[in-house]
């Protein structure tokens, strides 16, 4: 005689995959668990994410994707990097879907903070929050999975949001002080190409300036040059290092003759804020340990 007690329904898997889109053998084996019950089968599951998610909680993740949203008018931004493990995984369908998830609610909620974006809910009917989610994914693709940052900016009234995202792995957003598409990516494009670490010489913290400048002091008197050449050695490396970390110093990417302050200026137009995000930047890559 055999035991019928496990089996479970053609209709229980397909409504349980249909609300989990988790695989048909891991659907089959929490029906069996729950006694053919679907709420308790997503239950079951839901504890499974949470304990896969513990276990490969601290498992490096150095791979993944950058992924921007803007709203209608472009007024707010977000930019989030979401890491996985390997770049399999970071091509993985429902991977990409969740990176998504994350940006459109951070922007929907205008959330800048990473703890309570996580747990907030997916929408009103579904209690289920974007940190339960993550914990999900880690149990259906077998990687861990890490939310790492998040950054939010606003236009000024008038201005706009721009962005650019590169092969999804290095992303600029920037608050723009007109409307001017064409400019903010162009702008974003250079950003997400050359890196730099300021708008201008103003943003430049003091503190970082004089340590520069004490540098290149200490290199130039080892030259035995006088004093007076010793000055302008200094002020032409400051020169250069401003033109190295500033955005408006910089060389344009697209034309190295052209400074992108000049560019600006031609618009009228300044560049408030901005964010560059590369994928994975100070993870340091290890062997897996899976």
């Amino acid at each position: 005689m055999h035991d019928d007690t496990n089996k479970v329904s053609k209709e229980q898997l397909v409504e349980l995959r249909a609300r989990t889109n988790v695989g048909w053998s891991d659907c089959k084996k929490a029906l069996q668990e729950a006694a053919g019950d679907v709420d308790k089968a997503i239950k079951i599951m839901r504890e499974q994410g949470i304990a896969r998610a513990a276990k490969k909680a601290g498992r490096v993740a150095p791979c993944g994707c950058i992924m921007i949203e803007t709203n209608h008018d472009d007024s707010v931004g977000v930019m989030i990097e979401v890491n996985c493990e390997t770049d399999f995984s970071q091509r993985n369908e429902y991977f990409q879907a969740y990176a998504k998830l994350v940006a459109k609610i951070a922007l929907a909620k205008q959330e800048s903070k990473l703890e309570k974006l996580l747990q907030m809910p997916l929408d009103e009917l579904n209690g289920e929050s974007l940190e339960q989610r993550r914990q999900a994914l880690v149990g259906k693709i077998g990687e861990n999975v890490l939310f790492r940052r998040l950054v939010l900016l606003r236009a000024p009234e008038g201005g706009q949001i721009a962005y650019y995202v590169h092969s999804g792995r290095i992303g600029a957003l920037l608050s723009l002080s007109i409307k001017n598409p064409e400019l903010g990516k162009e702008i974003a494009l250079h950003i997400t190409a050359s890196s730099p670490q300021f708008v201008q010489e103003s943003d430049v913290p003091q503190a970082i300036l004089e340590s520069e400048r004490k540098l290149f002091e200490e290199q130039a008197r080892q030259s035995g040059k006088p004093d007076a050449v010793i000055i302008k050695m200094v002020k032409g490396r400051i020169e250069k290092f401003l033109a190295g970390c500033t955005l408006v110093e910089q060389p344009f990417v697209r034309d190295q003759d052209v400074k992108v302050g000049d560019l600006l200026q031609k618009s009228k137009a300044n560049v408030l804020a901005f964010m560059r995000f590369e994928l994975g930047e100070g993870i340091e890559k290890q062997g897996s340990d899976r």
